[in-house]
């Protein structure tokens, strides 16, 4: 584990761009931009998906009389357990039938909260966004990666409340079932667009699923690193 973030560490700083430095150059070469999602284009206001449980359990708490305790943490471990338990890249149903000690109407309420306090802790990179905008203006094909567990509805709405609505497609893990993170979406992705796009080329923030996978599956990438 320790191997692994030093690992991470040193390729984030032999690699990782601020958008600034993007190399213009690859960027024109590209027919396709492939832009990953969270912490890429979308950012969580709270700080990250645990922070979003938090949320989720202080909204109940805020609504109703019967104060639960504890349900941030089961949801963080309910997610363990469904990753371990499929065979498949998880969403987020798989992960509530993972969690014990609630009644099904109450789990079914925290889901729905869950996914609000999603969209509505969504907040837009705007530097990423404006090289959105460019890649647009210049006739680039646009494709959305994301290894989410959220329904593909629910990323949709939440590019589209931040004005990212040209694109030819998105591909979510929870929804198809693979990840980048294995390799095989972009595969998929691979396989669906290149015939008729051509050159694709990746931007995201995660040194393994983003970067070196990309790389590995034949995919020139960017490896994205916030301006702090």
């Amino acid at each position: 584990m320790i191997l692994k973030k030093i690992i991470k560490r040193v390729v984030k700083n032999l690699f990782g761009r601020e958008v600034c430095d993007f190399p213009l150059a690859v960027i024109a070469w590209a027919d396709v931009i492939s832009f990953d999602m969270y912490d890429t284009l979308i950012f969580r206001s709270c700080g990250d998906a645990n922070a979003v449980f938090k949320e989720v359990e202080k909204q109940w708490n805020n609504i109703h009389n019967q104060y639960i305790s504890g349900f941030a943490l089961k949801r963080a471990v309910a997610e363990k357990k469904a990753k371990k338990s499929c065979k498949r890249e998880i969403n987020l149903k798989d992960i509530y039938n993972e969690i014990d000690g609630y009644r099904i109407t109450e789990l079914e309420e925290l889901y729905d909260y869950e996914i609000k306090k999603e969209i509505d802790t969504a907040e837009l990179n705007n530097e990423m966004y404006e090289l959105y905008k460019k890649c647009i203006e210049t006739g680039k094909k646009i494709v959305i990666m994301s290894d989410m567990y959220m329904p593909k509805v629910v990323l949709e709405t939440i590019l589209r409340n931040h004005g990212i609505v040209d694109y030819d497609e998105i591909f979510v893990s929870g929804d198809v079932g693979e990840s980048k993170q294995s390799g095989k979406l972009y595969k998929k992705v691979l396989s669906e667009q290149i015939g008729s796009y051509g050159n694709i080329l990746h931007i995201g923030d995660n040194v393994y699923s983003d970067f070196l996978m990309a790389r590995i599956m034949g995919i020139k990438a960017i490896l994205y690193s916030r301006k702090l």
